[in-house]
């Protein structure tokens, strides 16, 4: 505990300045297989328990979007037309609905 204590004591000393000892790498990865009908934080969280197209690794226990390739697209947009996502893992499960039901959690 005195370890803890003093660690946390030492990174107070680094407030404003980087803290090389809480730095982490979220992955990211970029899926090609939104065909546009279902927005960017649709296609990230999954579909019936599992990543959409087996494009994420099922290890990330789900994902959340984080960008699309058209910046003038949200995550949360109908995209309508192809389009590539940035995905990140939550660790908070893959989305259980199968796809005729996920629609109603998305305004068009």
């Amino acid at each position: 505990m005195q370890n803890l204590v003093s660690l946390f004591s030492h990174s107070a000393l680094l407030i404003g300045k980087p803290c090389p000892f809480f730095f982490v790498t979220v992955p990211l990865r970029v899926v090609y297989l939104n065909n546009g009908g279902v927005p960017c934080q649709h296609y990230c969280v999954g579909i019936s328990g599992g990543p959409w197209n087996a494009e994420l690794p099922v290890a990330w226990d789900g994902a959340s979007c984080t960008a699309t390739s058209d910046p003038s697209i949200s995550c949360f947009d109908y995209p309508g037309a192809p389009v590539s996502c940035t995905c990140a893992p939550t660790g908070a499960g893959w989305n259980k609905a199968p796809f005729n039901s996920v629609g109603k959690h998305y305004k068009k």
